[in-house]
């Protein structure tokens, strides 16, 4: 990866003095460590200077700027020495400086996989195809769950890259760091709840994005600091005699919020700079939570509070564990000013987060990821690509965990749970437990009976009724939020599918034995050795396999009866040559149609419309009166209800190019120019699009085309390639019989 550090002139660059002094401020910011990790520390600056000489031809004596700054980023958030020594030389292994196999001699394994680690996290690249920064985002997402350290480092590399990127570098290369910093990078530090990364690399790359808007901005700030600045010194002196008044410990400090977060705010709410106030915030920072309440108490009863300005997040924190309590008041000059309340414990954990959780602590552990719930959120995308979650959803699961707010929702135990806003009762019962989601029937929503689909709103009380015969729908996938929820029923939909072909294929070996005059219970016993050979032959692992494949339709049952007891079943005789096809206003025959019945020919064949069977589908025929043979899926649900002696086996000729009217239910958005997208879908995999229904209902569409298919891998394809397009929600064959 190629990097874009300022390259300093000859009079401004870091002389050996400077290289001296900047070492010796990151041993200074890096005391907290004991006698032992500090020798590591020391040991990886005096390698640094050597190992990362070549690089000095090209970037003069600031060479070593870029990971003293990464290492001193590091040491801000007391990370222990491993961390430290791999900040400070991941970047001369990059460079293929130094291999990575003498640092792990030098320094341990320890500090070898976290440089391993962050190696290997490329750019994601904001304009890169979907499949290559799904894969990049994966071996993020991977690493991250093996060791935070990995991306802890990476967010501090990236926070000096973005800092330090070349005015003279080329703008497009400058645009792409710095949207992947306020896109990927940003959000990671605030979920994983480094209050100052975030807000660093949003300020950064802000001034590069928008470089008018940021500088309106930051005037704007300095003004009102440079006006204000008595007032705002006079509500801090208030605010301490305030607690000291109240026999409260406490420390009170003021900061302005930072820039993007005010140009955030402008943009949400539509308002102008003139029309931002609140540019400085007030903390209060005590020992106790009781202290907090308390605190919150007086300044109430001191300054107006505003209605509806009050959030708790000590009682409901934020998904990244942040607490504390925020509360707007107007002072004596009629301004607001916004006050948090927190005690010293959470105003650590709400600027350095994780790190704060796992910071190093002398004689401690370590990290230790797999022991806190900071990183759930990583596991469980971690679980969706390894059971092998498509990519395009991966990548929009992704972006809902980093970019969605979150809802609080409580069990009537007291529980709660955290969910994406707009997750449903089925969201939470997953959440819960995967049997609970899986036997969900019905819901209650603060002691009141809810719909399946309703969405959760914070603070909700869910009660879930199971059954033990209730299964995952289908519909459920068009409302759930959460990837878990997703994931799950897919997954259960799909062995449900397996569970019926297999039984449907046990089903057509038992009726094709007794039909033979086999005794199928029996021949198992005494016919073992037959059977698996005739396994082999067909490449099934065992019966169930053949079960599965057989009500698939991936083989005819007399395949497997010929090889099991030949002795039983006479080979078929010779196809004879099929009649020319009839006009296509008459019954198509076997011919034409791509089917074949056992053992007859030239018949008269029609195709269900109840059900519109392709090739690839089990398939059975039905004798009518009068009208030869209507063909029909085996699933159909005519057939369960039919006389069983007017029932036929059929199977498909796999030679034919026959093709089929199938009804297709797509469930999309309501999007102006969507309905063109998908008749161009349709043309691109050369399928006929016979007719199309459309309605539409608050926002959201259900388009029917009826289309003429060859086979199930036609259809797949088709399915395939309409859930990529933005809008899509869900694509299913439908049995409504429009066809």
């Amino acid at each position: 990866m190629r990097r874009f550090w300022r390259a300093s002139s000859p009079s401004s660059a870091m002389t050996q003095p400077g290289l001296k002094e900047s070492l010796r401020q990151l041993r200074q910011d890096a005391g907290y460590l004991h006698a032992d990790d500090l020798a590591l520390l020391d040991r990886a600056m005096e390698l640094a200077p050597l190992w990362y000489g070549p690089l000095k031809k090209t970037f003069g004596d600031s060479f070593l700027r870029h990971p003293l700054r990464v290492a001193s980023n590091l040491a801000r958030l007391r990370l222990d020495a491993p961390s430290l020594v791999a900040g400070l030389l991941h970047q001369a292994v990059e460079s293929k400086a130094v291999k990575a196999a003498l640092v792990r001699e030098k320094f341990g394994d320890e500090t070898g996989l976290i440089i391993e680690g962050v190696s290997k996290l490329s750019e994601i690249g904001i304009h890169a195809r979907k499949a290559e920064q799904v894969r990049r985002f994966r071996n993020m997402f991977l690493a991250m769950a093996s060791d935070v350290r990995v991306i802890l480092v990476k967010l501090a590399d990236r926070l000096e890259m973005v800092e330090s990127a070349d005015a003279e570098a080329p703008s497009e290369r400058r645009r792409d760091m710095a949207e992947e910093a306020m896109q990927i990078f940003a959000p990671i530090a605030g979920r994983l709840g480094i209050h100052w990364l975030k807000a660093a690399l949003e300020d950064r790359a802000f001034a590069i994005l928008e470089p008018a808007q940021c500088d309106a901005v930051r005037r704007h700030v300095e003004q009102g600091r440079s006006e204000n600045v008595g007032r705002i010194d006079e509500f801090i002196h208030q605010l301490q005699a305030l607690m000291a008044e109240h026999g409260i410990e406490a420390k009170v400090v003021g900061r302005a919020k930072h820039f993007y977060s005010i140009y955030r705010k402008m943009r949400l709410k539509q308002l102008s700079l003139d029309q931002i106030y609140d540019i400085v915030a007030f903390r209060v920072l005590v020992d106790t939570v009781e202290d907090c309440y308390k605190a919150l108490g007086f300044v109430h009863a001191t300054w107006r509070p505003i209605r509806g300005m009050f959030d708790d997040y000590i009682a409901m924190p934020k998904p990244n564990r942040y607490q504390s309590l925020h509360t707007t008041v107007v002072d004596a000059y009629g301004q607001r000013l916004e006050v948090q309340i927190r005690t010293k414990e959470m105003h650590e954990i709400a600027e350095n987060g994780i790190a704060a959780h796992w910071r190093y602590k002398e004689g401690g552990a370590g990290f230790n990821p797999k022991d806190s719930e900071r990183l759930a959120w990583v596991r469980q995308l971690v679980e969706v690509h390894e059971a092998g979650e498509e990519g395009g959803e991966l990548l929009d699961q992704l972006r809902l965990d980093l970019f969605s707010d979150y809802i609080f929702v409580f069990t009537p135990k007291g529980d709660v749970h955290e969910l994406p806003r707009e997750s449903t009762p089925v969201d939470f019962a997953f959440s819960v437990h995967t049997q609970v989601g899986l036997r969900c029937s019905g819901a209650k929503v603060n002691n009141r009976m809810a719909p399946l689909h309703s969405p959760l709103q914070n603070g909700d009380v869910v009660s879930i009724f199971t059954t033990k015969t209730q299964k995952p729908k289908k519909e459920w996938l068009e409302f759930v939020k959460t990837d878990r929820a997703k994931q799950k029923i897919r997954h259960a939909i799909r062995e449900e599918e397996r569970d019926r072909s297999r039984e449907l294929g046990r089903e057509m070996v038992e009726r094709a034995c007794k039909d033979a005059g086999i005794n199928w219970n029996k021949f198992q016993k005494e016919e073992a050795p037959k059977i698996v050979d005739a396994l082999e032959e067909l490449k099934c692992a065992d019966l169930d396999d053949l079960y599965l494949k057989l009500g698939r339709g991936d083989l005819r049952v007399l395949e497997f009866i010929q090889r099991a007891a030949p002795d039983k079943i006479a080979p078929p005789a010779p196809e004879r040559p099929q009649p020319a096809p009839e006009a296509a206003a008459k019954p198509r025959k076997s011919g034409k149609s791509g089917i074949k019945i056992s053992g007859l020919d030239d018949l008269m064949l029609r195709f269900g419309r109840c059900c519109n069977p392709i090739q690839g589908d089990p398939v059975v025929g039905f004798v009518t009166r009068g009208r030869g043979i209507t063909i029909h899926r085996a699933d159909c649900p005519i057939m369960t209800t039919a006389e069983k002696e007017r029932i036929i086996e059929a199977y498909w000729d796999m030679t034919s190019d026959f093709a089929g009217p199938v009804t297709i239910k797509v469930v999309c958005v309501d999007r102006a120019g969507l309905l063109a997208q998908m008749s161009n879908v349709f043309g691109a995999q050369k399928v006929n699009i016979e007719s199309v229904q459309a309605r539409t209902h608050e926002g959201r569409g259900e388009i029917y085309f009826v289309a003429h298919l060859k086979n199930m891998e036609q259809m797949e394809r088709l399915r395939r390639e309409l859930r990529r397009l933005k809008g899509v929600l869900y694509v299913e064959r439908d049995a409504s019989g429009l066809a």
